[in-house]
């Protein structure tokens, strides 16, 4: 099974790829910012699930 969590910005993934990572996830993927713009990053959960976590919102266009 895989999840995937699209959070607001670049930003985000790094925080919550730690903030999991430091509740008991194992990192899979650290967080990258892919060729075709969006950052993700992957962890498997303790029961071995696969959890992507994603933005296709980079900090520099936040618009308040």
């Amino acid at each position: 099974m895989e999840l995937c969590f699209d959070v607001p910005n670049y930003s985000d993934v790094d925080i919550e790829f730690q903030r999991v990572i430091n509740a008991g996830a194992k990192p899979v993927y650290k967080p990258t910012t892919e060729s075709y713009g969006m950052r993700i990053c992957y962890v498997a959960d303790p029961e071995g699930n696969l959890i992507e976590i994603c933005s296709g919102n980079d900090d520099i266009y936040h618009v308040e």
